[in-house]
Formats: C-alpha cells, sequence, structure tokens
C-alpha cells in the first residue's frame, strides 16, 4: 500500500495552551502577545479572528477592535513542555515515525498502523484528534495524504478539531482552486511576483509548464526552487520523514500477539522480553532514562498506559522490569485480555554524563552504575550480552532455570 503521511497542526495553540490551563477563558476571545503598543499579537482564539484579528497585528490595533478580548502575556516554557508533551504522547500511544516540524505541527507516518489494524485513515485521525482534546483539552486539524505537501495543505482545508484529505487523485479538484498566496512554500514575499506575471491560483503554476516563455521567465527568478515549487503544485513531493533532526528523547519497543494474553505469567513474560530490548537498544547508545511509561492494548482504540518518574535515570533491564510491573498493577486486573504491550523509557541522558551528575548523596547507586557501565562496554565489544552480573544471571529471563512457562511461550510479532 502507499504511504499514509498526517499533519497533525494544533489549532490556535498559544491561545488554546491558556485556555487549557484556565477553563474559565473558554468561550472568549483570547489574544497571546505583550501588553504594549509597540508589540504584535502571536496568537489568537478563531472568535478572536474572525473578527479580523490575525497574528502579526500590532496590539493596539487589536485592542481597538477588540477592546473586551482576553490579553495574555506568552508562557514559552508553558507551550513547549505541552508541545513536547503531546507529541511525545503521540509516540507512545501511535507511532515513533514522527517529524516534529515545529512547536504546534508534527508529520506522521502512519502506514504501519493502517496495515496492522483493521481501520481506515479517517478513523485513525477521529481516534488521535479525540484522543488529544481527552487527554490534553486542546484541539488539533490533522491532514490526510500520501506525501508530506499534500498532507501539509490538506491540514489548512478544515482548520478546528477536525481532518481533510488531499491524495494525488485529488489535485486537480482540491488543490488547483487555491489562491497562490496561500500554497505552502509560497507565502505573502513570493506570491506578488507569481500573480504579476498571470499565476493566482496554485493550478496556473502547475500548469505553465506548457508555456515555454513563462517557464523561462520562473526559471530565471526561482532559480533552483523553480523545480521543488512545480513538483508541489503537481502533488509531487517526498514522503520521507526526517527522524535525524534530534537526538533521541526515548526508546521504546512495541509487541503484538497471535493471540490474547489473560494470565499473568504470560503477561509478565511478554513485560520481559519488552524490558531486554529496551534496555539493550539504550545500553548500545550509552543513554539511560528516568521516565518509565507502560502501555497495554486491548484491542482497536482501547488501551490504558501509566507512566512514573524516577529520582536516577536506568538502562538495565531488571530496574526497567521492575517499574514496569509495577505499572502494570496499576492499570490492569485481568478483566480483559491483553493484545500488546509497549514500554518506553524517555527524560533520556547520555549514560556517562549522568554518573558524572551524580549527587554524593547517591554513592552507593553510582558505584553499581559504574559496574554496570563496564559490563556494557564490555558487551558492546563482543556484540552480544555474554558478561553480565551474578544478579542478573539469575535474574534474567533468557537464563532463567525454570523452564516450565517457556515450552509453551507466546510467539511475538514485532511493531517495529
Amino acid at each position: 500500500m502507499n504511504k499514509v503521511i498526517f499533519l497533525f497542526d494544533l489549532n490556535s495553540f498559544f491561545a488554546n495552551a491558556e485556555i487549557a490551563r484556565n477553563p474559565e477563558l473558554k468561550g472568549k476571545e483570547v489574544l497571546i502577545g505583550p501588553r504594549n503598543n509597540h508589540s504584535i499579537i502571536i496568537a489568537a482564539t478563531p472568535n478572536a479572528k474572525a473578527k479580523g484579528i490575525h497574528v502579526g497585528m500590532p496590539y493596539f490595533k487589536a485592542k481597538d477592535i477588540s477592546p473586551d478580548a482576553v490579553y495574555i502575556n506568552p508562557d514559552h516554557a508553558y507551550y513547549s513542555n505541552l508541545s513536547n508533551r503531546i507529541f511525545n504522547f503521540l509516540k507512545i500511544r501511535y507511532t515513533d515515525l514522527i517529524e516534529v516540524s515545529s512547536i504546534d505541527e508534527a508529520y506522521m507516518d502512519v502506514t504501519e498502523i493502517l496495515i496492522r489494524e483493521p481501520i481506515t485513515e479517517k478513523e485513525l485521525a477521529q481516534g488521535i484528534l479525540k484522543d488529544i482534546k481527552k487527554h490534553f483539552n486542546v484541539t488539533a486539524s490533522i491532514g490526510i495524504s500520501y506525501n508530506k505537501f499534500l498532507a501539509k495543505m490538506a491540514s489548512e482545508f478544515y482548520k478546528v478539531d477536525s481532518y481533510s484529505t488531499c491524495y494525488p487523485s485529488e489535485v486537480s479538484t482540491k488543490l488547483w482552486s487555491i489562491d497562490i498566496e496561500k500554497m505552502y512554500g509560497v507565502g505573502n514575499a513570493l506570491a506578488p511576483y507569481l500573480k504579476s506575471v498571470g499565476i493566482n491560483k496554485i493550478g496556473d503554476l502547475a500548469r505553465s509548464t506548457n508555456d515555454k516563455e513563462l517557464t523561462r521567465e520562473l526559471k530565471n527568478h526561482l532559480m533552483s526552487y523553480y523545480e521543488t515549487l512545480i513538483n508541489w503544485s503537481n502533488g509531487i513531493s517526498t514522503n520521507e520523514l526526517d527522524l535525524t533532526y534530534e537526538e533521541a528523547k526515548s526508546i521504546s519497543k512495541q509487541i503484538t500477539l497471535n493471540r490474547f494474553l489473560n494470565s499473568e505469567s504470560e503477561l509478565s513474560e511478554l513485560i520481559k522480553e519488552l524490558s531486554i530490548i529496551v534496555g539493550n537498544k539504550l545500553k548500545k547508545s550509552n543513554l539511560a532514562g528516568k521516565n518509565v511509561d507502560l502501555l497495554i492494548r486491548f484491542g482497536k482504540f482501547d488501551s490504558a498506559h501509566k507512566s512514573i518518574t524516577l529520582k536516577t535515570y536506568i538502562n538495565d533491564e531488571s530496574d526497567i522490569y521492575d517499574e514496569a510491573m509495577n505499572l502494570l498493577e496499576e492499570i490492569w486486573n485481568f478483566s480483559k485480555p491483553v493484545k500488546g504491550a509497549r514500554i518506553t523509557v524517555s527524560s533520556i541522558k547520555n549514560f556517562k554524563k549522568t554518573l558524572r551528575q551524580g549527587n554524593i548523596l547517591d554513592a552507593d547507586r553510582v558505584e553499581v552504575d559504574s559496574q554496570k557501565e563496564l559490563l556494557m562496554e564490555l558487551n558492546n565489544k563482543l556484540g552480544f550480552e555474554g558478561v553480565m552480573s551474578s544478579k542478573d544471571y539469575e535474574n534474567n529471563p533468557k537464563y532463567e532455570k525454570d523452564n516450565a512457562f517457556k515450552s509453551n511461550k507466546v510467539k511475538f510479532k514485532s511493531w517495529d
């Protein structure tokens, strides 16, 4: 099947973030920006925008248009924290394949989800929007397509708590009639020039290749950007996400099963498998984290998850397993059969840095972690986990003496 790309866009994010933490603002016109006549508006609620207020408008003009609006100084630390929480939630609950393009936007490759689950693209988008509103009390829009440009354009069709599609087959009907200044990558800077040469709609740009003289003019003016804009206007764009723009913020592993689990012993075995994989990933990358999140899947859009923030950084599978099992006790009561699970370790730092930054009161912990660091480096050189402490040998599921359960071990299918 074709890759399916979502553009996830948080609606009027700064303004809605303020309403999320102060529900009394709901229904009011909320404007974000420093409150002085030399400042500009950096965010506004839809009802304020309906009056003609827009991002970038001088404060004094907005005040004239809507004197009764609620004006709030921006709290960028809060917005950044909320943004990180939302995107981390999407990674934990849905997919690791996320490219965060700004504080309020991210591309999501949801192809694997659609292959794995018996749902449509629209059902998945509805589920995501519902989840975000339920857990964070903010709204978003989702653009759906097979590449990044069309997903981005689709997200602009309906802006509040909704989704829209723009597939390649819909380019001529949905994309070409849009004003050229509203095309992603054009904006107010380039639009006046394009209009001056007769390109008023995106369709005009797409069809300009039929005019040799116009093509020559555009190439001379746009230079290397010409090919990009022509491709975009015809719905041609990459579907590859940039996942390397920053260091990893979390390490996770998700497993789905070939049957439902009903017993604690079976689920414990699954948690052990996940803990080993996540622990090995952390060690190979010289990372350790202090936040552990457990997600249990019961079925379509039916799951439960809980996380814990620790006082110390961990990357050992036995520590991860212990924390995950504690979380399991809080979210599972044997009433529902389990179809899959996921463990995520986040709030990650370089393993050696966490040792150097250890508190003197944690001296015993640092000594133990130094031993683990030595074992980790030895195993990295060996290429497999062949060296371990006696305690880890006794507790490691791979070396359990009791093989009674392993004779009936569940077959696993990776979600990665």
